[in-house]
């Protein structure tokens, strides 16, 4: 049977056919070959049909192929049902039994290689979570520095236009004081000038030199 009947006979799609044989020759399992218009074709037998159906449902229950063959390479007769006993192909000097029992030593050592491949795989993606994690560190703490050095600029010009307003400031007052002061000063002059000038006998006016009249009306 061809691709075509075969899918139809195990109630499955030609893809899916296709992708169990690709899964099924990787573990060893020998198909038969034929010539189809020239080229080489998938020729299923019947007892083909039970096995394609078996493995359909596991793939069905574990929604992929390769956790599916997985559990079915635990069960006993899995490795003694794929590997066809085919005396044309067995060597002569090695039985069925020591033929399945290294088929079942390197599927397992490819069990044990490719775990050993999805943990590597799971450690460079911590290694790039983590990487990414300290990226966003080194970024929020560089933002943290640039904002506490501008805090840093503007709190230096602040008390620089403090200082220089304090000292214009300070300035001014003392000139006001001072001019305040050297007012005063001509103030109390001024009135130390006119309080002698009118204590003086000179700036008083002589009334013995004054008319009858002038004394008499004050003049």
């Amino acid at each position: 049977m061809l691709t075509k009947e075969f899918a139809q006979r195990v109630e499955l799609s030609e893809k899916q056919v296709r992708k169990i044989v690709q899964h099924l020759e990787e573990r060893g399992y020998q198909l038969s070959k034929t010539e189809y218009r020239g080229r080489e074709a998938t020729d299923f037998k019947e007892e083909d049909i039970e096995l394609f159906q078996d493995i359909a449902e596991k793939v069905k229950q574990t929604n992929s192929y390769d956790l599916a063959f997985e559990e079915l390479e635990k069960e006993k007769d899995f490795l003694q049902v794929i590997v066809k006993e085919d005396n044309e192909q067995l060597p002569a000097d090695q039985s069925a039994t020591q033929l399945v029992e290294e088929l079942r030593t390197e599927i397992q050592k490819m069990r044990e290689e490719r775990q050993m491949l999805g943990q590597m795989i799971s450690q460079v993606h911590q290694q790039q979570t983590e990487l990414k994690e300290l990226q966003n560190q080194i970024t929020e703490k560089l933002d943290v520095n640039n904002q506490s050095l501008l805090a840093i600029q503007n709190a230096q010009e602040a008390i620089q236009t403090a200082q220089k307003e304090q000292s214009e400031y300070t300035k001014n007052d003392l000139v006001k004081e001072i001019n305040d002061k050297n007012q005063q000063s001509i103030d109390t002059l001024k009135e130390d000038i006119t309080t002698q000038a009118q204590s003086s006998p000179l700036g008083r006016p002589n009334d013995e030199k004054k008319g009858f009249f002038a004394r008499l009306f004050n003049l």
